[in-house]
């Protein structure tokens, strides 16, 4: 498990802790590819062919706190991608797509839960400033 943003302060309001908590074991396979383009140096790869296929799917948990440190909100998303490696791919870009895939989820559920959260943030702020 890997704490990616501990405790961010959103607008003094509320906090987001956002974790990875899984990241399934990345398939490599293909291997089949590697020899023929070892014996031939290569020449394939630079032609078009792939080394190896990987497999890339993390799981991330994003939990919303209120300003006593009560749980607001908890979601959990999974995204994964499948894309062929070689010299001419760059697979930080598919990864990067698979981060973005992962936001687009939050913020679908982060629209269709706006009012409760919203009610729960009031009735925090509402319970601290009663004791002032």
């Amino acid at each position: 498990m890997e704490n990616l943003l501990h405790m961010m302060e959103l607008v003094g309001l509320t906090y987001i802790q956002i974790t990875q908590i899984k990241q399934k074991q990345q398939k490599i396979s293909g291997y089949a590819y590697l020899i023929p383009q070892c014996l031939t140096l290569f020449i394939p790869s630079i032609l078009g062919v792939p080394l190896c296929i990987e497999e890339y799917s993390p799981e991330y948990d994003f939990v919303f706190y209120d300003i006593k440190g009560n749980i607001i909100a908890n979601y959990t998303f999974a995204s994964s991608i499948k894309f062929n490696f070689g010299i001419y791919v760059n697979g930080n870009k598919r990864r990067v797509s698979v981060l973005k895939d992962v936001m687009d989820q939050l913020r679908f559920s982060l629209i269709r839960d706006a009012h409760i959260i919203n009610s729960k943030l009031e009735n925090a702020i509402n319970s601290a400033t009663e004791f002032e």
